[in-house]
Order: C-alpha cells, then structure tokens, then sequence
C-alpha cells in the first residue's frame, strides 16, 4: 500500500498505466461492437431494435456482476477479483464467436458484461485504496481523460475492420486483447488492499453496509448525477451508428471516423476538470454547468427536424456538446461520491456501478422500442436524462450552501460569545 505519493512517482505511474490496461478491455469490448450492429441485424435477419437488446442484456450483467465483485474483492482482494472477472469476460467473447442466432448473441453480450463489471468497479475501488483524498480528483480526471481515448479509437477501428471482415472477427480481435491483458496483469498489477484491511465475508455485514448507503442521501446524489449523466453517454453511443447509417446513410468507416469527434471532446472535458480540480473549484459547480449543457444540447437536438437541422456534421457538432457536458458531470460526480465512502469502498463503488450500468441498460431497453435511429429520440431521452442530473445536484448545491451559511453564522456567534465572555 503507498500513501501520500506524489504525482511525479514513477510507481504511481506505472500503476495508472496497468488500471488504462483493464480499463480499456472493457472499453473495447463495448464500443468495438457499436458500428457492426446495423450489419448484424442484417446477416441475423433481425430488426435493429432486437440488436440494440444486446447492449440492454450486456449492460445488465455489468450492473448485476459489479455488486458481486464490490463485496468480494474486500475480502479476497482486488487483483484476484479482477482476474475473475477477466476470465469470465474471455469465456463470453468465446460464445460470442460461436453464435449463429441473435438469442446466442444476447446470451454471450451478457456473460461478457458479468465479466465486465469487475472492471468497472475495480478500477474506481483501486484508485480509492492507492490515492489519499487530495488526489483523488486528480487521479479520476487523468485517468478518464486518458481512457476517454479507448471509445474514440474503437469503432473507428471497428469501423475499418468490418470493410473487409465479418462482425465475429472483430470478437477475434477482442479475445487476443483480453487473453494478453489478463496475463500482463497477473504478472505486474499490485494488490491494493492489504489482508490486515480485508474484511471476511459476511451476510450481515454485506446487508447492513448497502443499507447504510441507501441512507446516505449525499451518496445517493452523487449516484444520480453518475447514472444520468452516464446514460446520456450510452444513448448517443447506442444511437448514432444507425443515426449515421441509416438516417444519413454513412458507411461503418465513416461512423467511426466521426465519433471520434464526440470523445475527443469528453477528453477535453477530463482536462478542464482536472485543471479546476487543481484549483480548487467546487466539484458541485462543474457538475451542474455540465448538466445545463447536456441539456440545453439535448434540447436542440430533440427538435432538430423543427428546427431544419438535417445534416450530419450539424449533429456531430450537437453531440460534440453533449459529450463535453457528460464529461464534467460524471467525472466530478464519480469523484465526489468516491469522496463519501470509507475505506472498505467496495459495496459503494459497486451499487454505484450497479445502479449506473441498470439505469442504463433499462433506458436503452426503453428506447429501443421507439425510433432508436432518430435524432429526436436520442434528443428527448438525453434531456430527460441531464434534467434529472440537474435536479440533483442542485440539491447537493442547496444543502451544501445551507451548511455553509450555517457555519458562518455559528462561528460569527462563537465569536461573539468570546468577545462577550472577555470583557466581563
């Protein structure tokens, strides 16, 4: 375990580097499959709504996975969750190259998010053991920015791929990436969790550490911002390939190339954030100016049509917006609901994740049964998503200004009492 590092520390260095590795597994398990969707409902002779269940089902085994592997890698310990987790992820990749039928596909979809939502949660859990709070804010925004570059460069490279080969190869490619990943990080990744710090597996105490976060209205908060903001991100990953394919009648290449320009803008958003981080800006104040952009983005994006916006760069550069808010708000949510948890953070990182990857999955359920390939669907639910987002930190904001007149004040009267008690 390494306390008080700094952030020149080459072990720190090398340790961020190994989290990018089993970050951008997942990463690239779930955005390499976003352009061969259109082309899978082809060659499965499904319709396009049917195919958009398999993010819903991978999503859903991500969710469900997360509060399994938040409560045992307390007591086992991290690293060797982690390879569960990985193991379980290879195993799905594997069905997935076998699947002749769309329910095959689903089936694998969900086993590779079981797999996938060991990553998630301990990469988050990780970075809470490994840095002490004045850092945290810090660690969360590089390493999101750094990751951020993970769903630009997959479907462009998904994209490329499926010119010349079928869907199944690009599961090919992601069983080679995950088999040398899993043995990179058997061989160098560090435990984080010391067994003097694990604590044995127990119902009761598995049962009353998830209570005691349901009550924690702070937590929670955090935890909406965290869901809606990151289902805003899902929708537009999850809608735009058949957007471009479909609506503006792009090719697969094409798509990739373009949603580059959305991630590098959530890149940018890692980078102010950490700038402000730096300074000490309050992570409420980012939060809330980048739900007012996801929303005001998602507004004129609902009514595109009305508003004669019918070309595909005009979109691009609404979702490019869009990104950048989702960036601010989800990164500084994550950072400050990392900041309410103790040290043994594994069930709250893991019902966050839980909850984050659920209300995902069921919202894309939901609006796969509308016109997913619509630019107002995508619109409407992004903004129904950021203003809920926005209703909750400004709860968070409120309470927390409450407090602060509230110690003001009650220094102002302490202060007085001792002028009072000194003269007599």
């Amino acid at each position: 375990m390494i306390r008080n590092i700094d952030s020149t520390d080459r072990r720190m260095k090398i340790f961020m580097m190994l989290l990018i590795v089993f970050i951008s597994i997942g990463m690239f398990v779930n955005y390499m499959y976003f352009p061969a969707m259109p082309l899978i409902a082809k060659d499965l002779s499904v319709s396009n709504s049917i195919v958009a269940q398999s993010v819903s089902a991978s999503f859903i085994g991500y969710a469900l996975s997360q509060i399994f592997f938040g409560s045992i890698s307390d007591s086992f310990g991290r690293k060797k969750s982690l390879l569960i987790g990985l193991a379980i992820l290879i195993a799905g990749i594997l069905l997935a190259i076998s699947a002749n039928s769309i329910d095959q596909l689903i089936t694998a979809r969900f086993i590779q998010g079981l797999g996938l939502g060991s990553t998630s949660v301990l990469y988050r859990v990780m970075l809470k053991d490994y840095f002490p709070k004045n850092l945290l804010g810090w660690a969360v925004s590089t390493i999101t920015t750094f990751t951020a570059l993970f769903p630009a460069f997959a479907p462009f490279l998904g994209g490329i791929i499926l010119i010349e080969f079928t869907w199944k190869t690009l599961f090919l490619i992601l069983l080679i990436y995950s088999v040398i990943g899993f043995i990179i990080l058997k061989l160098y990744l560090p435990e984080t969790l010391t067994k003097e710090e694990r604590i044995p597996i127990n119902t009761k105490n598995i049962i009353h550490s998830y209570a005691c976060l349901f009550i924690n209205k702070k937590y929670l908060k955090y935890v909406i911002c965290i869901v809606f903001s990151y289902a805003c991100l899902t929708l537009y990953i999850a809608a735009t390939p058949f957007i471009y394919q479909i609506q503006f009648h792009l090719n697969s290449a094409e798509y990739g190339t373009l949603i580059i320009i959305p991630t590098l803008s959530f890149i940018l958003g890692g980078k102010i954030s950490a700038f402000l981080n730096k300074r000490n800006i309050q992570l409420n104040k980012i939060i809330l100016s980048g739900a007012i952009i996801i929303f005001c983005s998602s507004l004129i994006l609902a009514f595109a049509k009305n508003l004669q916006i019918n070309n595909y760069l005009i979109v691009t550069g609404l979702v490019t917006i869009e990104a950048l808010g989702i960036s601010l708000t989800y990164i500084n949510a994550t950072a400050g609901m990392l900041n309410k948890l103790p040290k043994t953070s594994g069930p709250g990182v893991a019902l966050s994740g839980f909850l984050q990857m659920a209300g995902s999955g069921i919202i894309i359920f939901g609006v796969s049964f509308m016109h997913i390939d619509s630019t107002f669907t995508l619109g409407a639910a992004s903004g129904l998503c950021s203003f809920i987002a926005l209703l909750a930190v400004l709860k968070i904001k409120l309470r927390f200004n409450r407090k602060i007149k509230f110690y003001k004040s009650a220094k102002k009267g302490l202060l007085k009492n001792v002028v009072q008690n000194s003269y007599y």
